[in-house]
Parts: C-alpha cells; sequence; structure tokens
C-alpha cells in the first residue's frame, strides 16, 4: 500500500469521526433543551403543589384543634354522667363548643373538596405535557438511532470503496 492510499483512508476515518462526534453533539444539544423545556413547564406545576400543601397543612392544624377539642369534651360528658343532677346544665354548657366542632366540620369537608378538585385539574393539566414530553423523547430516540444507522452504513460503504480501490492500486 502506498503513501496516497493510505492517508486517503486516514482521511476517511477522520471524516467518519468527526461525522460521529458531530452527531453526537447535537444529540447532547437536543437533549439540554428538551430538559430546559420540561422543567419550564414543571416549575408553575411545583408552585401550586406548594401551596396546596400548604393549604392541607394547615387544615392539619385544624382537625388535630378539633380533635383536642374534642377530647376535652368527652372529659366533659363523663364528668356529665358521673353527675346524673347536673347533666342538664352540663348539656347546655356543651351545646355551643359541639356547634362548633359541628362547624368546623363542615368547612373541613369544603377544604377537602377543594383540595380534590384542585388535584384534578393538575393532573389534568400535567398529563398532555407528560404526553407530549414522550412523543418528544420517542423522536429524539428514533431520530438519534436512524443517524447511527446511516452512518454505520455509510462507514461500512466507505471500507467497501477503499477495499475496492485498494484492489485497483494493487493490481
Amino acid at each position: 500500500m502506498d503513501n496516497q492510499t493510505f492517508q486517503i483512508i486516514i482521511t476517511g476515518a477522520t471524516v467518519l469521526a468527526l461525522l460521529s462526534f458531530m452527531a453526537q453533539g447535537l444529540f447532547a444539544f437536543l437533549m439540554v433543551r428538551v430538559t430546559r423545556e420540561t422543567l419550564n413547564q414543571m416549575s408553575p406545576t411545583a408552585t401550586r403543589i406548594k401551596k396546596i400543601l400548604a393549604v392541607e397543612e394547615s387544615q392539619l392544624k385544624k382537625i388535630e384543634s378539633m380533635v383536642d377539642r374534642a377530647s376535652s369534651s368527652l372529659n366533659c360528658a363523663e364528668l356529665c354522667l358521673k353527675r346524673v343532677g347536673e347533666i342538664p346544665a352540663l348539656f347546655h354548657k356543651l351545646e355551643q363548643p359541639m356547634a362548633d366542632v359541628k362547624n368546623q366540620a363542615a368547612e373541613l369537608t369544603r377544604s377537602f373538596a377543594r383540595v380534590e378538585i384542585s388535584s384534578g385539574v393538575l393532573i389534568e393539566e400535567m398529563q398532555p405535557k407528560v404526553s407530549d414530553l414522550k412523543c418528544e423523547a420517542v423522536a429524539l430516540y428514533r431520530t438519534a438511532h436512524m443517524e447511527s444507522r446511516r452512518a454505520v452504513r455509510d462507514v461500512r460503504h466507505i471500507i467497501h470503496h477503499l477495499t475496492h480501490l485498494r484492489q485497483v492500486i494493487i493490481h
């Protein structure tokens, strides 16, 4: 093999390596871009989730307060049973706390309904975004797969031509 043939082979291999690096760079750039878009789309959703969790935390504090009140109400009821003669007076004292507990339970029910509606809306908003992201990822994978197959085919084609060129030069 003479020097010129060797230089042609090295040049072809260098060009193929350059094309491979360019394809990898393009793929990496596209992955960064898709990731950045995904983060930008998820940021408002994360903010909304934080707000919902804050509301639920306040609701849990209200539940604790209601449980504490219910516990104290049960203690009062126990004393009432012990003091049969004072039952009507004690029941009169318990009417207001029980009404408060009832009102708080109704408020808690409404709050849970709002949280359920918010969660449903959030799920409905996220489903198309996740589906779009999945479609983009599949398309990107297919494109990269096709490009790599084409690069392999081109390398094989170049090797075949170089082999043929070598045979022509030798004979």
